[in-house]
């Protein structure tokens, strides 16, 4: 190269604009907004590959709410979930979105719960079963919505 045609070359890419730094890569926990949701130990085995056990422990997290709202220590999967939340006086409250009849919505989100636990978190807690890490995340991202609108003073 000439001492010429490298002084053009220094021109150009001293008028260019600076390169600005790759930006990092997102987290699927925060594209998904289930970071601040789900508990630290379920990030680490996502991270680690472990996704089975990343949903069962997001299911037992659910199961840890509704024993501490209920005040039923030993309660577990679909008798904890009915004694939580059956009845005219349930004894752990949701969120219920402003639109929404609460007993209503109490009816159907027990139901949705009901039905994740024996699809979702029961088949982890049998057997290990292969997921990829989108499967793994819907899955994360059903139990999110439950533990966002369960309210335990203490642990949400």
């Amino acid at each position: 190269m000439t001492p010429e045609q490298l002084q053009m070359f220094e021109r150009v890419v001293r008028k260019s604009p600076p390169m600005e730094a790759p930006q990092s890569a997102t987290h699927p926990f925060d594209s998904r907004n289930i970071s601040e949701v789900l508990p630290k130990k379920i990030r680490k085995l996502f991270d680690d590959g472990h996704y089975s056990h990343a949903i069962l422990d997001a299911f037992k997290f659910i199961e840890q709410m509704l024993r501490k709202g209920s005040n039923k220590p030993q309660g577990y999967g679909s008798g904890l979930i009915k004694y939580a939340l059956e009845g005219d006086a349930p004894k752990v409250k949701l969120r219920c979105p402003e639109t929404e009849e609460y007993g209503k919505f109490r009816d159907n989100f027990e139901k949705m719960l009901l039905g994740a636990f024996g699809n979702l978190r029961n088949p982890h807690g049998h057997k290990i079963i292969e997921l990829d890490p989108d499967q793994c995340l819907d899955e994360l991202t059903i139990a999110a919505y439950f533990i966002r609108n369960i309210i335990i003073s203490d642990i949400t």
